[in-house]
């Protein structure tokens, strides 16, 4: 379900009904039929045909699955939940495939291009003269300590433990924030924080 949402949105879907144009494409079924088995070994492969009772013909699921599998998600207090779950998990799936090194690699390089392109449409070139070298040091030690470190450790950690431990990590790094503050600097939040 998740990898046909993702790739509707990179096909430049608009809404769950353009799974239907997904669907009518021979080529792209072909590719996602041949997609669910990559990498599994021959037993699974077996175990995941005998699921299915009838003959599948579907590749993509329908609208109305999508769109229920969508609604699930909107409820709007459970949203930065899932962004952390969702996260952990792609966290997860690309550490199968490459390093953790390179996960930090392409997360700074495509956060790097969005940025660039946000900076592009909004014409907001100009401040950059505005920022002075102090401001430069700041932003270089920042990204390289608390930025690439931090999120370094968290991709090497990510390859040894399983999504669950890490998205419990996660949800507690808020706790464990006003805690180190308390504890280390004597600061207690306000009431508006």
């Amino acid at each position: 379900m998740v990898m046909s949402l993702v790739l509707l949105n990179l096909a430049g879907g608009d809404c769950v009904d353009d799974l239907k144009i997904l669907e009518a494409d021979e080529g792209f079924c072909k590719i996602m039929r041949k997609s669910e088995m990559y990498g599994l070994k021959r037993k699974e492969r077996r175990a995941l045909d005998r699921m299915w009772r009838k003959e599948k013909k579907r590749s993509v699921p329908s609208p109305s699955a999508a769109f229920r599998y969508l609604s699930k998600f909107h409820d709007t207090k459970l949203q930065p939940v899932i962004a952390v779950l969702l996260a952990a998990f792609f966290g997860k799936e690309v550490l199968h495939k490459v390093s953790f090194k390179t996960a930090l690699f392409y997360r700074y390089g495509f956060t790097s291009l969005l940025m660039f392109l946000f900076v592009l449409f909004t014409q907001k070139f100009d401040q950059f003269a505005i920022a002075t070298n102090t401001n430069w040091i700041f932003f270089i030690v920042i990204s390289l300590t608390t930025g690439s470190g931090a999120i370094m450790l968290y991709y090497y950690g990510l390859k040894r433990i399983n999504a669950k431990v890490s998205t419990i990590c996660e949800l507690c790094f808020p706790i464990s924030t006003i805690l180190f503050d308390y504890l280390f600097n004597h600061q207690v939040l306000s009431p508006v924080q």
